[in-house]
């Protein structure tokens, strides 16, 4: 291995003359580093004030090798969640603030996962670039409507409401039907009224 002065500041070239590591200073407040493969092509690059990429395979953390790509975040320390925490200028950076991706939330014995939004604010979720369903901060699921009550206000939708609203289910829509419920087979009954667990009606 041999260390060379020529174009960039400093050149780390193999036994057999290859470019592994290449360093640059990029101007008084910006540097580069980049990692080579055996054809001399950055694979991996850290920038100091720039974009930053990593080309050359997966990357795991936590663990020697990921088994699923092309990120694979492990924690290996016994009943302890493995999280990946997202923050922005406007939540804030604490463990409290922003969204938690977790496995195993709970610890010991737990394999199950949770999302966290750590926020007094909606969960989002979109397809095709558009709002599909939420769960606000009060804990209302609303499918294609931002409405707690669709019905009472007559605009389409679902709302299966919580807090002051909570077991109150509205459905709202224009055309056809706006509930249809089917039951396969066997007999019975298809919805059953109760007052205290008790059936009336």
């Amino acid at each position: 291995m041999s260390l060379l002065f020529i174009s960039f500041p400093l050149l780390i070239k193999s036994s057999d003359d290859q470019q592994l590591f290449r360093f640059r200073e990029q101007s008084d407040t910006r540097g580069t580093l980049w990692i080579n493969d055996a054809s001399e092509s950055a694979k991996v690059a850290l920038d100091s004030g720039g974009d930053s990429y990593f080309t050359g395979g997966n990357v795991a953390i936590g663990v020697t090798s990921a088994s699923r790509g092309p990120l694979h975040v492990h924690t290996a320390t016994s009943n302890t969640d493995s999280n990946i925490h997202l923050t922005s200028a406007v939540t804030g950076s604490n463990s409290g603030d922003g969204f938690t991706l977790s496995v195993s939330p709970d610890g010991a014995g737990d394999t199950s996962v949770a999302l966290n939004q750590r926020q007094n604010a909606a969960m989002r979720f979109y397809t095709h670039a558009n709002e599909r369903m939420r769960i606000d901060s009060s804990g209302n699921l609303l499918v294609g409507t931002t409405n707690t009550l669709p019905a009472i206000s007559n605009v389409e939708g679902i709302a299966l409401s919580a807090g002051s609203y909570g077991g109150r289910l509205e459905v709202s829509r224009a055309g056809a039907e706006a509930v249809s419920i089917n039951r396969k087979t066997d007999d019975g009954s298809l919805i059953s009224f109760k007052k205290d667990g008790t059936t009336v009606g």
